[in-house]
């Protein structure tokens, strides 16, 4: 049972992580923007910094609530072949849930994004990957506060400078605890959703 004494806030899901990531963002884009001139993510040897806001809504499987969650990413890369990145990505997001208290999740992911298509300053690709996250409450209520991540999804990003492009993508998000404490404290959330942020190459 989550404690009484917790901050109760069940309003929609807030903005304050699109608004920390729009702030890195702006803050170092000038200076990465000139050292990316020639290349893009996806040449190989290239090391990405991706900043972006996500908004994720739960689909199916529930488990007598509906949650939300919004927040944002930041994401290191490192591209090979010329086509693939191996990617590092932190999350941070709230997750709200009907009539409870809102706890706040962290967590990172090992993703691989594969460029599937290109034409011009535009290229669409597939990504998917696992991760853990770690939580200030269960998540979601009846679960435990650590839980492992599945995602994937697709995307696309377009070059707007020469060390910048803009990414879009859709994603599917799976929080599990794979009855790490049991299968009676297995609840999941099954999300799908979208972000939207900038790839800086340096």
């Amino acid at each position: 049972m989550r404690s009484p004494t917790r901050f109760r806030n069940n309003g929609p899901v807030n903005t304050r992580g699109l608004a920390i990531v729009a702030l890195l963002a702006s803050g170092i884009v000038p200076a990465l923007q000139a050292a990316g001139e020639g290349q893009g993510p996806f040449d190989t040897q290239v090391t990405s910094i991706q900043f972006a806001g996500t908004m994720l809504v739960e689909a199916w499987d529930k488990n007598g609530s509906s949650e939300t969650l919004g927040g944002g990413t930041i994401t290191l890369g490192r591209a090979f072949r010329g086509h693939s990145m191996a990617m590092l990505e932190a999350i941070f997001l709230r997750v709200s849930e009907d009539g409870l208290p809102d706890p706040y999740l962290a967590g990172f992911s090992l993703v691989l994004r594969r460029r599937v298509y290109e034409a011009g300053p535009a290229s669409v690709f597939v990504e998917g990957g696992p991760g853990i996250s770690f939580a200030d409450a269960p998540t979601p209520a009846g679960g435990t506060r650590v839980n492992y991540l599945i995602q994937t999804g697709f995307g696309t990003m377009v070059q707007v400078s020469p060390g910048a492009h803009v990414v879009l993508g859709a994603r599917y998000l799976h929080v599990s605890n794979n009855s790490l404490a049991g299968r009676n404290r297995n609840p999941d959330i099954q999300t799908v959703g979208g972000y939207l942020g900038v790839i800086l190459r340096y």
